[in-house]
């Protein structure tokens, strides 16, 4: 049996926004910061699975915003 990685949990709910709508916006940075502080992410593979689905660039600068955020806040 396959299990899906959280990097690809991360990367679907980044760019399916018509079935994952109920978490766009404030809910998809909640969902990226507590993945992020519970568990080890490999962001090289994430970012893969985010350029075969064209938004690697995009994935790459909303991770860096939420990062900057987390920074500001503690």
């Amino acid at each position: 049996m396959e299990t899906a990685t959280i990097e690809k949990m991360l990367v679907d709910i980044f760019c399916d926004d018509v079935i994952f709508s109920a978490q766009q916006g404030a809910e998809m940075r909640t969902i990226f910061k507590n993945a992020f502080d519970k568990y080890t992410i490999n962001q090289s593979k994430m970012l893969r699975y985010a350029d075969r689905r064209r938004k690697k660039e995009q994935l790459s600068q909303f991770v860096k915003t939420i990062s900057n955020l987390w920074r500001k806040s503690m």
